[in-house]
C-alpha cells in the first residue's frame, strides 16, 4: 500500500525553477541591483508553498476510498440532463451516394492460395 502523506507527494523545486521565478520577479520590480538573494529566497519560498499545497491536495485525494467520488460528479448528471440538444446536420441522399461497384472478372480477380493449391 502506498503512503498518503503530503511528504510522499512533495517535490522540491529545482534550481532552474527557482532561478526563473527569481529572475521574473527581479525584472518585474525594475531590475534592482544587489537584491539577488532576496529574490532567490522569495522565489524558493513561493515555490515550496505552492508545492506543499499541491502535495496536500494529492494526499487528500489519495486517501479517499475507492471508488473515488469527486465533488463534481453530482452536478455532471444534472448538467447532462439540462444540456441543450446539439444541432443536427442533415445530408441529402443524392449527395452521399456511393459510386457504382463493378464486378471483377475471373482474370482480374487475385488468386486464392487455397484455390490454387486445390487446382494442382
Amino acid at each position: 500500500m502506498t503512503a498518503t502523506t503530503p511528504a510522499s507527494f512533495f517535490q522540491e523545486p529545482t534550481r532552474d525553477e527557482i532561478a526563473t521565478k527569481a529572475f521574473l520577479a527581479w525584472e518585474k520590480d525594475g531590475r534592482q541591483s544587489g537584491r539577488e538573494l532576496h529574490y532567490w529566497l522569495l522565489a524558493e519560498a513561493t515555490l515550496r508553498e505552492q508545492r506543499l499545497a499541491q502535495a496536500n491536495a494529492a494526499a487528500e485525494h489519495a486517501a479517499q476510498p475507492w471508488p473515488r467520488r469527486t465533488t463534481s460528479s453530482a452536478p455532471r448528471a444534472a448538467k447532462s440532463a439540462a444540456a441543450a440538444p446539439k444541432p443536427t446536420t442533415t445530408y441529402s441522399r443524392s449527395a452521399a451516394t456511393k459510386p457504382a461497384t463493378t464486378q471483377m472478372t475471373a482474370a482480374a480477380r487475385p488468386l486464392n492460395r487455397l484455390t490454387s493449391k486445390a487446382a494442382r
